[in-house]
């Protein structure tokens, strides 16, 4: 029977992924200590020898490190065909020396777009109201002495300037503009079918800037 590999930690889908391979195919989950630990079982006759697809989590790179091309190589060697890597970016697996030895890669882009638009959604809020600066004020026992109104601010009718319009970005500027803010975006290249009342930005070397001096 076919072997897979748990690479990572899978955080919720356990039940999920005995039912999807029950009588397909034997997991085999990775818990070495150590790069050397897991490039030696992948040869014949360690214990994940003969695996044919993986799921990778980026923590397993707290113990064997990235999927360069020495691991991938070894991966192939084993008889890899396929790396489900669990992230929207995939910059730590050598795509190139993958492709060059068959190896499939897909990763889940969409995954985290709304948690991490929501994030910076809360972040910009706290840091216009000054919600931060207001909870440790009370966790001190300064209950609004140390506050002043003219420093608070509404995000109503001011400018969000979006450095890079893929799912994030897109999601961002979709929660943004209920307050309403008005959102401008800049991006390698125009992004079809946008709202009308998202705007493009060819200021690009500012925002750079202003990203860059953070």
């Amino acid at each position: 029977m076919p072997r897979v590999m748990i690479c990572g930690n899978l955080v919720w889908a356990h039940k999920e992924c005995e039912q999807m391979f029950h009588g397909l195919a034997d997991v085999v989950v990775m818990d070495s200590p150590s790069r050397a630990h897991f490039l030696e079982n992948l040869k014949p006759g360690g214990k994940y020898a003969g695996i044919v697809g993986t799921y990778r989590h980026n923590v397993s790179a707290d113990h064997i490190g990235i999927f360069d091309k020495e691991i991938v190589d070894a991966l192939a060697a084993a008889g890899l065909k396929w790396i489900a890597h669990n992230g929207a970016g995939y910059d730590q697996i050598d795509v190139a020396a993958c492709k060059e030895k068959g190896i499939i890669v897909s990763n889940t882009p969409g995954a985290v777009d709304d948690a991490t638009a929501t994030t910076a959604l809360y972040l910009m809020i706290s840091a216009l109201r000054q919600y931060s600066k207001a909870e440790r004020d009370a966790r001190a026992g300064l209950w609004k002495s140390q506050l002043e109104s003219g420093n608070a601010h509404d995000l109503t009718g001011r400018t969000l300037a979006i450095l890079g319009l893929g799912g994030i970005g897109m999601r961002l500027a979709e929660l943004a503009h209920a307050f309403p803010m008005r959102i401008v975006y800049h991006n390698r290249g125009k992004v079809e079918d946008t709202p009308e009342w998202l705007y493009m930005s060819h200021c690009g070397k500012i925002l750079r800037a202003l990203w860059a001096s953070r």
